[in-house]
């Protein structure tokens, strides 16, 4: 009798574990949702051993379609994402040929140390992804994100220092003489845009788990990584323009110079070479069930 009893209860527990496997898989539907990511950001340079990239910031946030069918999960957002990012070199100079207030000719020499370039990209994306969840929590998601640069900023900060190179004085550099155009060392800070490699092709993984909030919603939280291969045309600028500078030996001035000596994006220059982005964090999404096709046994249809 008793063993009669425990295979009674074993029965019982096996059909209720059965009932909460078949319950923890998510049912099929579709479903609109809304999903917002947060993380780190960084470059990876090639052929560019003199500049150092730095960690920037990440953002996102995108509308979703959401197509759930027996474990099997297709995702296609549309949306904006920010990524920020850093670059650096210690010490960069370079000198043109010039004549100074006495007619003697010499190398005029720039000297840029300690150059950081921060900056931000703006982009629209579309968004395509699949994957898998199937009797637990747990799902992943893989696919592609295509970018395209909306707005690219950036802002450089130096210390520039002038100097006088001449013939008679190989060895040592003239400096500290504003008369003659040499300056001390000094603060100098520059912005614009860049419009180099606008598009960017993204393989994307998303890793996390789904809880439900409702009869109809659904939250997920999840990490993620991107990697960003950019594309679209590549600008070679050199570092600095001084297209814009009074170079007249009689009037230039250090206030001129400051004003009107344009240093471009290292990501437009030929000291990067080529780059790819990546990016990593947490996203959060919330999903909305519009359409769930109630599964119907037909048990006797089976049998």
């Amino acid at each position: 009798m008793r063993r009669t009893s425990d295979i009674r209860c074993l029965a019982v527990i096996l059909v209720l574990s059965v009932s909460a496997t078949v319950a923890a898989v998510p049912p099929t539907g579709h479903y609109i949702g809304l999903s917002v990511a947060g993380g780190v950001s960084g470059m990876q340079l090639s052929e560019a051993p003199a500049v150092s990239p730095a960690i920037g910031g990440a953002a996102e946030g995108m509308l979703l379609y959401d197509l759930n069918y027996r474990g099997f999960l297709f995702q296609a957002g549309l949306g904006a994402s920010w990524q920020q990012y850093g670059l650096g070199i210690d010490t960069y100079s370079d000198s043109r040929p010039a004549v100074d207030i006495t007619g003697e000719g010499h190398d005029y020499v720039y000297t840029y140390s300690s150059l950081r370039e921060s900056g931000s990209r703006l982009s629209g994306q579309l968004s395509v992804m699949a994957g898998w969840q199937s009797g637990s929590p747990f799902y992943f998601l893989a696919g592609m994100r295509l970018r395209y640069a909306l707005s690219a900023s950036y802002t450089t900060r130096t210390d520039l220092q002038t100097a006088g190179q001449y013939e008679r004085w190989a060895a040592d550099y003239i400096t500290n003489r504003p008369d003659y155009g040499f300056y001390e060392r000094s603060a100098y800070q520059t912005s614009g845009r860049s419009a180099s490699r606008p598009l960017c092709i993204a393989p994307t993984v998303e890793l996390g788990a789904s809880f439900g909030a409702g009869r109809k919603t659904v939250v997920r939280a999840a990490v993620y990584g991107v990697y960003g291969i950019h594309a679209g045309s590549r600008q070679e600028l050199p570092l600095t323009d001084y297209s814009g500078v009074d170079l007249n030996p009689f009037t230039q001035s250090e206030d001129n110079l400051h004003r009107t000596l344009r240093i471009n994006s290292l990501t437009d220059t030929r000291l990067t070479g080529g780059y790819n982005s990546w990016e990593a964090g947490i996203r959060l999404t919330v999903l909305w069930n519009v359409y769930h096709r109630q599964e119907h046994c037909r048990c006797e249809l089976d049998q």
